[in-house]
């Protein structure tokens, strides 16, 4: 709310307009006008929007968050930022989801993996490694930090059909650490993360997972089949919008945002699987949003031995 109310004018016709607000305690709530704008991910997942569509509006959306939004309240990034804000929440939130779910405490103790048939090594060894290479996390640190969205996926996103304008929705607009000001590439390793894992058909009920315990747990997950090529479609955005970003961003101040990027998915989805088992006791969600979380995890490391 305090997001909503304190952004620069400039930004605030992209963000809900904030009519009535209460703050008290730990609670917060507010009043926002009726839109009739469209979800990005409903226009999406019932087929409304073409190929040519869908990039016109995240290029449109795109040059908005570069040229506006992560301009704003830029700020020297605080020493161990990355550790602070991505990786201690992955610790953290692992430690408040122990004895939630029995099947998940098996698969978070495992050191190895088989993921849709593919061995991979588990998060927790590989960021117990990371955790040394100071070289690498020296390298992962943002060289800024600026106002940022802090929930940028599909489903957070309002779309005006008329004019192709849009509306962001239900910004964050803080940190773990309670800063007002963040690295901008989390936002699209949210986006790219959660279009990987079809994290609104996972929302939907139409991502199915199978848990089997044998010497290594296996875990397989694929979209139930009406809406197999839809996922497929939702998969390959980030592919899609990539070029968009490489134009946008300034690689002379920031010559490692494709290696974090990537680094940046996996922590997302590592930390967002374990939240969904605190927060609504979704244990499948869980599991399917670690289980990602660990495959582009995994291909992090393959990339940069």
């Amino acid at each position: 709310i305090n997001f909503l109310i304190n952004i620069p004018e400039n930004l605030k016709p992209y963000f809900p307009e904030v009519l009535s607000h209460e703050i008290k305690d730990n609670k917060a709530s507010y009043s926002m006008p009726y839109y009739t704008h469209t979800l990005f991910s409903d226009l999406i997942i019932n087929q409304e929007l073409s190929k040519y569509q869908i990039l016109k509006l995240f290029k449109s959306i795109l040059n908005f968050c570069f040229k506006k939004l992560y301009q704003a309240d830029r700020q020297q990034t605080p020493q161990y930022f990355l550790r602070q804000n991505y990786i201690n929440k992955f610790h953290d939130r692992l430690l408040k989801s122990k004895g939630k779910s029995k099947k998940f405490d098996f698969i978070i103790n495992e050191n190895f993996l088989i993921i849709n048939g593919n061995k991979m090594i588990n998060a927790t060894i590989i960021l117990d490694n990371l955790i040394n290479d100071n070289n690498l996390l020296a390298k992962l640190e943002p060289p800024f930090t600026s106002l940022f969205h802090g929930d940028f996926r599909l489903g957070n996103i309002l779309v005006d059909r008329s004019n192709n304008s849009f509306i962001l929705i239900d910004p964050r607009g803080s940190t773990p650490g309670g800063m007002y000001s963040s690295d901008p590439i989390e936002d699209i390793a949210k986006l790219f993360a959660t279009c990987k894992a079809n994290y609104d058909l996972i929302q939907m009920g139409e991502v199915s997972c199978v848990v089997n315990k044998k010497e290594i747990f296996e875990i397989q997950f694929s979209v139930n089949n009406e809406f197999e090529d839809i996922g497929k479609k939702i998969k390959t955005i980030p592919d899609l919008i990539i070029p968009i970003i490489q134009n946008l961003i300034n690689t002379e101040e920031d010559n490692y945002w494709e290696m974090r990027l990537q680094f940046m998915q996996a922590l997302l989805l590592l930390a967002l699987g374990p939240y969904k088992l605190i927060s609504d006791n979704d244990e499948n969600m869980c599991i399917l949003l670690y289980s990602k979380g660990v495959s582009i995890l995994n291909d992090f490391i393959n990339n940069n031995p």
